[in-house]
């Protein structure tokens, strides 16, 4: 269980609405739950825009875990680019900045 009593590992398949901060990553644009260890990503979203990037932003969709995009290599191996490990994932996101929220 989360500090805020939401655990994505519960609610994969569902229709889930999550506030946080909007965040840019190589692997495209999440949201940084309070309390939630694991960023989610939202899919198709490649970055958000300058006017939400790092600000509070309420995001509804169907929660997925998505697999690793790449295999774990053995240490000899050279750095693959892609997500080594599961990630959550929002399909079919709506969002809107959370001070736009009632």
């Amino acid at each position: 269980m989360t500090d805020n009593g939401f655990d994505p590992k519960e609610h994969v398949g569902e229709s889930v609405t999550v506030e946080g901060t909007a965040w840019n990553a190589a692997a495209g644009a999440m949201v940084r739950v309070d309390g939630v260890s694991r960023p989610i990503y939202i899919r198709g979203l490649d970055s958000w825009s300058k006017e939400l990037e790092r600000k509070a932003v309420k995001v509804t969709g169907v929660l997925q875990l998505r697999e690793a995009q790449v295999p774990r290599g053995d240490e000899t191996d050279a750095p693959e680019h892609g997500l080594p490990t599961a990630t959550f994932v929002l399909d079919e996101a709506d969002w809107v900045p959370a001070e736009d929220v009632d």
